[in-house]
């Protein structure tokens, strides 16, 4: 299977966006079918925080996304586009594979970089850092992670991503990335305000999608997987 790791590090050209409580202006869309797929489970311990940080799929991550692949053998897809990062490499490897379509790699899709936070769970934060966890949860749009990524700029990459692929040759694709990827992505396709992000959980080694008509935009199925 090739892939395009050229493509990771952004020779894709965006054109100027800003976040807006009202989400993104989806005119001119045309007909798509955009269908998110979050990577398998890792090899991390449970509970931990993994945003930039490369592991790899465990044995349930792999049988997760040879079950999907094996479900979804005759589901339609022009384009597969995936995050660098191994776990999501893995997942698409599976999936690409049995529609003959080469993955294209997008930095853009990278997760969130939680800095010094990353490897650690919530009660090892807390119990070190009990004030910037404080701050992380009772603001946590306007939050930026020790030594890594902001929330805002975590946001704004998204939606620059997405006006980018909007334009994108192709009425069908795949995207295989991260949770909190795809949840910001649910949030603006969908234009809801960007706190209502958090009403997504979505689980690994599953797929979301979302059908696209010039402005309307509608989540015809989330979090279908083995479980």
């Amino acid at each position: 299977m090739r892939t395009q790791a050229d493509k990771s590090k952004d020779n894709i050209r965006y054109p100027g966006a800003s976040i807006t409580g009202s989400g993104i202006f989806l005119g001119n869309f045309v007909e798509k079918t955009i269908h998110f797929v979050r990577h398998g489970e890792v090899k991390a311990r449970s509970g931990i925080y993994l945003g930039t940080t490369d592991v790899e799929l465990n044995d349930r991550g792999r049988e997760q996304s040879a079950w999907l692949a094996d479900r979804l053998s005759s589901l339609p897809v022009d384009r597969c586009f995936c995050s660098p990062l191994l776990r999501a490499q893995q997942t698409a490897l599976n999936l690409a594979g049995n529609k003959g379509v080469e993955i294209e790699m997008h930095d853009a899709l990278r997760e969130i970089d939680f800095g010094r936070w990353e490897g650690r769970s919530f009660a090892e934060i807390e119990g070190d850092d009990p004030q910037k966890a404080a701050d992380w949860c009772s603001n946590p749009l306007d939050f930026s992670f020790p030594e890594g990524n902001s929330v805002v700029e975590f946001m704004e990459r998204l939606q620059r991503y997405l006006l980018w692929l909007k334009n994108v040759e192709g009425n069908h694709l795949l995207l295989v990335t991260h949770g909190g990827v795809i949840r910001i992505l649910l949030t603006l396709l969908l234009q809801l305000d960007p706190d209502r992000q958090f009403m997504f959980e979505v689980a690994r080694g599953s797929l979301s999608t979302v059908k696209i008509i010039d402005t309307t935009a509608v989540l015809t199925g989330l979090n279908y997987g083995m479980g």
